[in-house]
């Protein structure tokens, strides 16, 4: 019967294992571990039952034909094993989260792509304190009341003059 076993795992534990992040790695270990102590606890099994000595619970038992009913009945007990009928659910699940994967993916990339082109417009441009208010009104306008008498600076609680006074008197961290 141990020959019949299934002998190769269903997971792919190496690309698995490729996939996980450093952070859940003892976590991903812990899993393997404890399906490895399954296949080593289903391998120690022996390949078949053992033997029922029904000639020696003949000798002992005093009731006629009850042993032999038993070993009848014993015998003729068959269990069948459970009919797969879930892997072509499975695998069809397994294609439609796929394609949504790549999709995924694809759509990732391209946002990747996107936000990379911000953020080197981000940083090709100059300080915003360094800019003049018609500088300003061109490159971040989001930020900017657009009001020429009193140009004002996002959350729009103080004008371009004071949000520029405070931005000179914050301490220099060497991160500016």
């Amino acid at each position: 019967m141990a020959s019949k076993r299934v002998s190769i795992s269903a997971v792919n534990w190496a690309e698995f294992a490729s996939k996980i992040p450093e952070a859940q790695r003892g976590a991903f270990n812990a899993l393997k571990n404890k399906q490895d102590g399954y296949v080593r606890a289903i391998a120690a099994l022996p390949d078949a039952l053992p033997k029922i000595d029904f000639a020696a619970y003949k000798a002992k038992v005093a009731v006629t034909g009850m042993v032999d009913n038993f070993q009848k009945s014993y015998d003729a007990l068959k269990v069948p094993y459970p009919k797969d009928t879930m892997t072509s659910t499975i695998d069809s699940q397994a294609v439609a989260k796929k394609s949504a994967y790549e999709k995924f993916v694809a759509e990732s990339k391209t946002r990747i792509e996107g936000i990379k082109e911000e953020q080197a417009k981000w940083e090709a441009m100059m300080p915003i304190e360094d800019m003049t208010r018609e500088d300003a009104l061109d490159y971040v306008p989001h930020l900017l009341k657009a009001n020429p008498d009193k140009p004002n600076m996002w959350p729009f609680d103080e004008t371009l003059e004071e949000h520029a006074e405070r931005v000179k008197n914050l301490p220099r961290d060497g991160h500016h």
